[in-house]
């Protein structure tokens, strides 16, 4: 019974990943849950709290995924117990938790406990190496913390430490890199670096187009960030051009009743009251308006549970 137990544990908890990364939450919480109950199956030996910390991990993404931030605490905390317990204060499963902790914390707005923690995670991870991805991941958690802070100087620094990892291992056209660049670009924005943010962005867009083509969701996104950096130096006419771009790439992928569509036609709608053609910034506000009545209204239908019933008249 306890093999088997062991196996279906195994299994669980790598289905409780897999259901992470489709963000899937019910079946996270039901593979989580039957984890937990086999628990009792395991015998006290180092092989059996090493699995149970990976049973309270497994616990504990599924939480997180529900947004039960505080319960969710609860169970990477046992985890970090165990592991602590059995491998020491440095090992990698520690450097695993510790940024789940701090991803956690953050989440609920404890900003220097979520630092405490990425910060404990990043020393681990570096002392395997400094120029691995999981060291470049480190740097860029800690930046979006920095950001929270408002130390946007501090998360410009990590970000570019980020980038020269990232590049060494995956080269420039990389998804991760392309992430890196438009990040970067949003803290040297924030600094009002207008021309480091506007070549990260556009080394950003090149990368996705490269990647992924002109259709894409992260493509949309970086024309969005270049509108920002064109309308700092007045460039009314460029970020109207980068608006339109945006608004058909989600549209083709979104059609039209989608919150980032209704957000292009406001943002377009800004670009034609700087020219001065105020007609065709009222029409643009006027469908980001319909847009977003139509997504209130399906919303309210979702929480009152009406749903099925009006789809059925």
């Amino acid at each position: 019974m306890k093999e088997l137990a062991v196996m279906v544990i195994l299994w669980l908890c790598s289905a409780v990943r897999v259901c992470f990364e489709l963000s899937n939450p019910s079946q996270a919480n039901a593979f989580s849950k039957s984890a937990v109950d086999f628990v009792k199956y395991l015998s006290s030996t180092q092989k059996g709290d090493l699995l149970k910390g990976e049973v309270y991990t497994a616990r504990g993404v599924a939480l997180r995924l529900q947004r039960k931030y505080e319960l969710a605490l609860s169970c990477y905390e046992e985890a970090v117990a165990i592991y602590k317990g059995i491998c020491g204060e440095d090992h990698k499963e520690l450097a695993r938790l510790y940024t789940k902790l701090g991803i956690v914390h953050r989440a609920l707005g404890k900003l220097s406990r979520a630092k405490e923690y990425l910060e404990k995670s990043l020393y681990i991870k570096k002392a395997t190496g400094s120029e691995h991805a999981g060291v470049a991941i480190g740097y860029s958690n800690l930046a979006l913390v920095y950001i929270d802070l408002g130390e946007h100087n501090q998360a410009k620094k990590y970000y570019e430490k980020a980038l020269v990892i990232q590049e060494k291992i995956y080269g420039e056209e990389h998804a991760d890199t392309a992430a890196i660049y438009s990040n970067l670009g949003n803290a040297c924005s924030k600094l009002g670096l207008q021309i480091q943010a506007k070549e990260c962005h556009e080394k950003a867009l090149s990368i996705r187009k490269k990647i992924y083509g002109e259709e894409h969701s992260d493509v949309a996104r970086s024309y969005h960030n270049l509108v920002f950096d064109y309308r700092e130096v007045g460039q009314h006419n460029h970020s109207k051009e980068c608006d339109e771009k945006a608004l058909s790439i989600r549209k083709t992928i979104y059609g039209e009743k989608h919150s980032d569509v209704a957000a292009s036609y406001l943002s377009l709608a800004f670009d034609y009251r700087e020219l001065g053609k105020y007609k065709e910034a009222k029409q643009c506000n006027e469908k980001a308006l319909v847009i977003s009545k139509k997504i209130y209204n399906l919303a309210r239908l979702v929480i009152t549970g009406n749903l099925d019933s009006t789809a059925k008249r």
